[in-house]
């Protein structure tokens, strides 16, 4: 067991699964320990507005524009074919436009709240004991910092460093939910909290982009390519990542809206706990796909075939694994589960659980594949194409939960989820990132090889 754990420390995918479990582990805390603290020391209504204003940092992460994330891809590939030029012209770049459009976000942000929308904040939440707009001022300052961390975060990816970067950002969100708890519990009210939160992402963020000159010291010299160049080359596959998440937010908030819309509010949660529990197996799923794209985009850009195809198996053996020890169970004992986690509130019937089950395996097969795409910046391939089926989607979503209730909306998701199934597995097929009959030869070499690494190392 010691050996095995050994092994398992010096694996770069290992240590960016743990770093991603460890993410989710804070996040999962901060939704618990908060949520009785405010409702008992703020009351609801308080409570309600700090939600509704905590919104905000969200919305601020649009103006990313995919900038990050784009940008993450792109220095991936040119580090790993020692192109570190063009690397540092990348991250100027992707920095200077994420300071421009957040800076811009913040000032529509301040300006409306102090302007246009002053006295209806202030009126409608006078309750809170604040002046509103200077709270909303705050939580805008601190969403467009945490934007800042996106760019940081892809000198750490692609130094090798994906892992400590989750390990500090995932501490920064564990050190503001002990803040906020602290001074909620010692009768704090929410303009405290929201300083909070500004000042520990700002020293966190100060901390992280110091290690990062430690970690990426050849990111922060002199070099001769010009970053301007490199602006119009992060700009199509950003706006493609933007279009993806548009997507991907039609497909699951639209349906949600869709069947209040036409089933009522009473349906919704119906539909919502049988999509929550169903989408636990592809939550689970990304831990390990994400820590598996920095080094997926380095053996593409390298063209390490061998390492590609080992990375690909490794991905499509966890989602078998996965889908198939959550989904499974899920199908046979979804009804009886449901009831008991809500105390008898939602009862499902049979259909909308295996439509939804349905839905989610189909899911687990195309979404890691589109994200190991999407690690060498070619989601514009698949991008449109996703918002045209979400859009398609939504519109049979109404017709289908007139005519099934909620598990025809159901039905119109499996409907979106198989027809990326049929879009991603030849495009991945046609770009070199997926081949069938290599898969099947490799999964059980790779079986063998993780069986031999955990006895020997």
């Amino acid at each position: 067991m010691w050996l095995l754990i050994k092994n398992l420390q010096r694996s770069r995918v290992f240590r960016g699964v743990s770093s991603n479990m460890y993410v989710q582990l804070t996040q999962i805390f901060s939704q618990v320990a908060l949520v009785p603290v405010m409702a008992t020391y703020w009351g609801l209504t308080t409570y309600g507005v700090w939600l509704l204003l905590f919104s905000i940092p969200g919305y601020l992460a649009l103006t990313d524009l995919g900038i990050s994330r784009a940008a993450t891809a792109e220095m991936i590939s040119y580090v790993a074919r020692n192109e570190h030029s063009k690397a540092v012209a990348t991250y100027r770049a992707a920095r200077v436009l994420t300071l421009v459009a957040s800076g811009l976000g913040l000032l529509l942000v301040i300006s409306l709240s102090f302007t246009v929308f002053y006295q209806d904040l202030n009126e409608n939440y006078a309750i809170v004991g604040y002046d509103v707009a200077l709270v909303l001022s705050l939580l805008a300052l601190y969403g467009i910092i945490t934007l800042q961390n996106g760019v940081t975060n892809a000198a750490y990816t692609a130094s090798g460093a994906y892992a400590l970067s989750g390990y500090i950002v995932g501490t920064m969100f564990a050190a503001e939910t002990i803040s906020a708890i602290i001074i909620v519990a010692s009768g704090g009210g929410i303009a405290t909290v929201a300083l909070s939160y500004v000042v520990i992402r700002a020293l966190g963020t100060g901390m992280f982009s110091l290690i990062a000159r430690r970690i990426a010291p050849w990111l922060f010299g002199e070099h001769s390519v010009s970053w301007r160049d490199h602006v119009a080359q992060l700009v199509r596959p950003a706006l493609a990542l933007v279009f993806g998440s548009v997507a991907q937010a039609i497909s699951i908030q639209g349906t949600v809206a869709a069947v209040g819309f036409v089933a009522g509010a009473a349906m919704v949660p119906v539909f919502t706990t049988v999509r929550t529990l169903s989408r636990i197996a592809i939550q689970a799923i990304m831990i390990v796909n994400h820590a598996i794209m920095p080094s997926f985009s380095a053996a593409m850009a390298t063209d390490d075939r061998a390492r590609t195809r080992e990375l690909m198996t490794t991905s499509v053996i966890v989602t078998l694994i996965c889908s198939t020890a959550v989904l499974v169970p899920a199908a046979l004992l979804g009804p009886w589960f449901i009831e008991f986690w809500t105390n008898g509130a939602v009862r499902p019937g049979n259909a909308i659980l295996i439509a939804m089950t349905g839905a989610a395996f189909i899911n687990t097969l195309w979404t890691p594949i589109s994200n190991l795409i999407m690690a060498i910046n070619l989601q514009e391939r698949f991008a449109y194409a996703y918002l045209a089926a979400s859009l398609a989607g939504l519109l049979i979503c109404f017709p289908l939960t007139s005519a099934f209730g909620a598990t025809g909306a159901a039905i119109s998701v499996l409907a979106v989820d198989l027809f990326m199934l049929l879009w991603i597995v030849p495009l991945a097929r046609k770009i070199g990132v997926l081949n069938l009959r290599d898969l099947v030869h490799d999964i059980p070499r790779v079986l063998q090889r993780v069986t031999a690494f955990a006895r020997n190392g």
